[in-house]
C-alpha cells in the first residue's frame, strides 16, 4: 500500500484527493522453476486470479489516514516498533511514516540512539 501511495507525496494531502482501497482475496499461481531441488525456491509468479472482494476502505480527508496506525502503538514509538505492530516490513514502514508525516497525523519528537521517535499529533 505504502508503495503506491509514495508516488503521490506531494499531492496526498490535497484537499480533493479521496482514495478507495480495495481489499481482494486472490489465488497465487507460480511456475516451478525454482533453483533448489523442489523448484520452489525462486519460482516465478505466473498469474493472481481475484477470487473475492474482501472489504473496503476510502479515504476522504487526512484524518481518515490514521487508519494505517495500530491500535496498540505507544504514544511516543520507533520506526521499529511501529514495524513490529503494524506487521510490515521496514522498507514499508519507512514509506508510511513519511506518508503519514506528510499529512500531519504523526511528527518526529526526538532520537533515541540512531532511530527517530515520532508521536501521534
Amino acid at each position: 500500500m505504502a508503495h503506491e501511495l509514495i508516488h503521490i507525496l506531494p499531492y496526498i494531502d490535497h484537499p480533493n484527493l479521496s482514495l478507495r482501497i480495495l481489499y481482494i482475496d486472490v489465488e497465487d499461481y507460480k511456475l516451478k522453476n525454482g533453483w533448489d531441488k523442489s523448484g520452489k525456491k525462486g519460482s516465478e509468479r505466473y498469474e493472481r486470479i481475484p477470487k473475492n472482494l474482501a472489504g473496503e476502505k476510502t479515504i476522504s480527508s487526512t484524518g481518515d489516514y490514521d487508519y494505517f496506525l495500530p491500535d496498540d502503538l505507544p504514544e511516543a514509538f520507533t520506526s521499529k516498533e511501529f514495524s513490529k505492530k503494524a506487521h510490515v516490513t521496514r522498507t514499508c514502514t519507512g514509506r508510511m511514516l513519511c506518508i503519514l508525516m506528510k499529512v500531519g497525523i504523526i511528527e518526529r519528537i526526538g532520537r533515541k540512539g540512531r532511530e527517530y521517535i515520532y508521536s501521534r499529533k
